[in-house]
């Protein structure tokens, strides 16, 4: 084969994924069907994002748990698994409690095989 390919060692590749991006002072956990710490840390930072007063979340616990200490970036690829968009919508106060109150009874609705995802929601203080 004609060519060849030489590496700079001074040329930066960018972030890697064993970079450290954070520090947990605490357990951040996750639940499967409750709010977790960073289910809360999430909605709060899409909703500073969009200037919002009240961020949904799909209910579905969100990735791994983090223990105290390094956070790495590739742990926070482990926690937001899947790819997801930010939509913003205006809700009147009753629609946002009937998306509320539609969260509740998707969590324990009176057949047991109805139940589907909830919603999480963290609101500004």
């Amino acid at each position: 084969m004609g060519g060849s390919c030489r590496l700079r060692p001074e040329t930066e590749i960018g972030p890697t994924i064993e970079d450290v991006v954070a520090t947990a002072a605490a357990t951040i956990g996750r639940r499967h069907r409750f709010e977790s710490p960073f289910d809360t840390l999430a909605a709060e930072l899409l909703r500073r994002h969009a200037a919002a007063e009240v961020a949904f979340l799909p209910g579905v616990g969100f990735g791994v748990t983090l223990w105290p200490g390094p956070i790495m970036r590739e742990q926070l690829y482990a926690l937001l698994p899947h790819p997801a968009r930010l939509a913003t919508v205006s809700l009147t106060g009753a629609q946002t409690v009937g998306v509320l109150e539609q969260s509740t009874t998707n969590q324990r609705p009176s057949d047991p095989m109805d139940v589907v995802g909830g919603l999480i929601q963290t609101a500004e203080q």
